[in-house]
């Protein structure tokens, strides 16, 4: 073999030498590129919602983060863990394991505070001002209470009380596609201690609404007015 030859068997194996090094070098550094993803920080239970103290940002390589996560943090806070699901912390948030409360059927409950229960009350385009109430408006309960060969007594039983959801007779709401747009049932946030009041007020009468002005700030939702006269008749 000539020096010529030589030369160009040299130089071909250095070429394949440096082709090779290169592809090694680029597989690892594909392997361990890092990327940051959030992980749960502490344990949430089935219709937990989520806040930024339960997220947790760590890096870790690329090729080992599963693609049916969420990644950023705006992507999960303010939404709820699935009904059927939990995540532990060091979990990663999985996307089926998410939902929004736009989402799901079990929505007005989740708009719950702590402490209330939600009520029910049959409507319809009358008694829902002509189909105008919206969920997050306010409204008191006036109770009409008739008395046999007497003059019916109408008081205020209920202040600031607010409206969870408006319903049809199939249970969409009015802003669902598929209602039919008539409003068949409200639901309302009522306290736990006042629902038994509540249902009896409303077995022994007529309960109407009253919608309140918007912007207002209500500090405590749900009041009782304790001093109508209706609770005595009520209770008689």
């Amino acid at each position: 073999m000539n020096n010529k030859k030589k030369s160009i068997l040299v130089l071909s194996i250095g070429m394949i030498l440096v082709l090779n090094i290169s592809g090694s070098m680029i597989a690892i550094h594909a392997l361990t590129k890092t990327v940051e993803v959030i992980v749960v920080s502490e344990t949430l239970g089935p219709r937990s919602m989520i806040e930024s103290k339960h997220v947790s940002v760590i890096s870790m390589p690329k090729n080992t983060v599963p693609t049916n996560v969420f990644l950023d943090e705006s992507d999960v806070v303010g939404k709820f863990v699935s009904f059927d699901a939990s995540l532990y912390r060091g979990m990663f948030f999985f996307v089926d394991a998410i939902e929004s409360i736009d989402t799901v059927n079990d929505a007005p409950l989740l708009r719950l505070k702590e402490g209330q229960v939600a009520v029910s009350i049959g409507v319809d385009v009358l008694k829902s001002i002509g189909n105008t109430l919206l969920p997050g408006q306010y409204v008191d309960l006036v109770h009409t209470f008739v008395i046999r060969n007497g003059n019916p007594i109408v008081d205020t039983i209920f202040n600031d009380v607010r409206v969870l959801a408006i319903k049809d007779r199939y249970g969409l709401d009015m802003s669902d596609s598929k209602s039919q747009k008539v409003p068949h049932v409200i639901l309302l946030a009522i306290n736990h201690s006042d629902a038994n009041d509540f249902y009896l007020a409303l077995r022994k009468g007529q309960m109407d609404l009253v919608p309140l002005p918007s912007g207002r700030f209500v500090e405590n939702e749900s009041t009782i007015n304790k001093e109508s006269i209706i609770w005595r008749l009520l209770y008689e």
